[in-house]
């Protein structure tokens, strides 16, 4: 997140989970991460202290259209809330 506080990530390939590594993120910061890919599959993000707290819970895209991850930092720890089947 060096070049900002979006990122758009395609062309996944293989069986999930997908696992992501997040740098850069600063306390306190938003991040939003739009993934576009055309099978459903889970991501898995790393890098925040601790295990992030997802809501709803993780689980597999619906493999239309694009995935919107909302990122907060609060203390080191990310709270994602996701959406799915952005067309």
């Amino acid at each position: 997140f060096t070049n900002g506080n979006t990122q758009v990530l395609s062309g996944y390939s293989g069986p999930g989970p997908i696992g992501i590594t997040l740098n850069g993120l600063q306390d306190g910061g938003s991040y939003t991460v739009v993934i576009t890919d055309a099978s459903s599959r889970q991501y898995d993000f790393s890098g925040c202290a601790g295990t992030p707290r997802y809501k709803p819970p993780n689980g597999v895209t619906a493999g239309t259209g694009s995935t919107i991850y909302s990122i907060s930092v609060i203390y080191g720890i990310c709270y994602v809330s996701w959406s799915t089947g952005w067309l």
